[in-house]
């Protein structure tokens, strides 16, 4: 895999700073990484041309690159800066050019060896496997100010994802949830009209109470300390978002932030 534009960027850090590009050693067309490999899992009874099928797994997304500082020579210095910028143990975003506001979170995996003219001139190939088996949307922030709410109003919000959840087999999207309760209200319900009127809320919460809510990981933090799942509604839905546009009614004085960063295949 590579990909077509010269520079890339990994642990916010840009290749122009040392510098260093992707370059193409072989010559042809040029293939992009557009998601990890999927397996049906199943099991095959003797003598039956049948399967039962259980479910389909994804593996995680895996690119290589090749890097040149073209003109320039694979000093020392450049050579020490290279494996400290890229060799980090912990996942990192990496950002192509070819897929601008697009990333994923990756480690570089192989021995790196260099491919040298003997004048200290060449290429190194990276390889790199990341967190998801698809490209992730920058991060997005979407605050909604109801603080002065007397009646139930709605908001819009557009999911923008494209990946079916590996449960419901849907394009459905849990983001992160800040809810900030105001005035003297202790129970909060938002509803996803676009989802059937899926109903997501608390009640005999505090006044002036702040929520942190990851409904993806299912854990709720208060801003008192208090553990409020048993809190949540009737059957303890967690927030979701389908795919496209999404009304959303709330009902009692509150700020509410979204925090998005959507899985994407392109």
């Amino acid at each position: 895999m590579s990909f077509h534009e010269l520079n890339f960027e990994f642990d916010n850090r840009k290749s122009t700073e040392f510098p260093m590009y992707i370059v193409h050693i072989d010559s042809g067309m040029v293939s992009s990484e557009i998601s990890g490999s999927r397996q049906m899992i199943y099991n095959k009874s003797p003598y039956n041309d049948n399967i039962f099928y259980y479910r389909t797994d994804t593996e995680t997304m895996k690119f290589s690159i090749t890097v040149s500082p073209l003109e320039g020579i694979w000093t020392e210095e450049l050579r020490f800066e290279l494996f400290r910028w890229l060799y980090s143990r912990q996942p990192k975003a990496f950002r192509s050019c070819d897929f601008i506001g697009k990333l994923c979170y990756c480690v570089c995996t192989n021995a790196l060896e260099l491919v040298n003219n003997g004048n200290k001139q060449g290429y190194l190939n990276l390889e790199f496997e990341a967190t998801s088996s698809y490209w992730l949307s920058d991060i997005e922030i979407s605050t909604f100010d109801f603080s002065d709410l007397t009646i139930p109003q709605t908001f819009e919000i557009f999911c923008k994802s494209n990946v079916y959840h590996p449960i419901y087999n849907e394009i459905v999207y849990f983001p992160k949830l800040l809810i900030d309760m105001k005035g003297t209200a202790t129970a909060i319900t938002l509803n996803n009209q676009s989802d059937g009127n899926r109903a997501f809320g608390f009640t005999s919460l505090t006044q002036l109470e702040s929520l942190e809510i990851d409904n993806d990981r299912k854990k709720i933090i208060s801003s008192l300390g208090n553990n409020r799942i048993g809190n949540m509604l009737t059957g303890h839905p967690w927030f979701r978002l389908v795919f496209g546009k999404n009304t959303i009614s709330v009902n009692a004085p509150s700020i509410i932030q979204i925090q998005s960063q959507y899985g994407i295949y392109i």
